[in-house]
């Protein structure tokens, strides 16, 4: 699963995925749902998508979680328990103002966190990437 900033390039690095690794499929390519079901994370396909018009009603485990940056090179790190809630957190759609949805959001980060591996992937828009990033999420 995929997050960055909104013109970061989750789009473009989706598509370099579905382009370039067999088996790949799109569930949604900007605002999926998180759960954590019988405690493990799933994500799932919502109403609201991005550049690309996908809005599949489908669920998947979550492998691990990849936070996307522009850089001038590909490479690819995992985060700290704390670098990676305060790179899901604010990426989190809630109402913000409720403090009991916020609470319930911030309690899931935290359990999805201990769940599963979170990475910051820096990287440029080439197949390098998505083949580094998968290589690496599913070695």
């Amino acid at each position: 699963m995929m997050t960055a900033p909104s013109g970061t390039g989750k789009s473009t690095h989706t598509r370099l995925w579905y382009d370039n690794i067999p088996g790949c499929d799109l569930m949604n390519d900007d605002n999926p749902v998180l759960r954590i079901v019988e405690g493990k994370p799933v994500v799932y396909g919502s109403p609201w998508s991005g550049k690309t018009p996908c809005y599949r009603n489908v669920s998947a485990p979550v492998g691990a979680i990849v936070r996307i940056r522009q850089c001038p090179s590909n490479s690819i790190r995992k985060l700290s328990p704390v670098e990676a809630l305060a790179a899901l957190l604010p990426a989190m759609s809630s109402m913000k103002w409720d403090r009991r949805v916020y609470g319930g959001v911030y309690g899931t980060v935290a359990r999805l966190i201990a769940l599963c591996n979170v990475y910051e992937l820096g990287c440029l828009p080439n197949a390098e990437a998505a083949l580094l990033c998968h290589d690496t999420v599913t070695g």
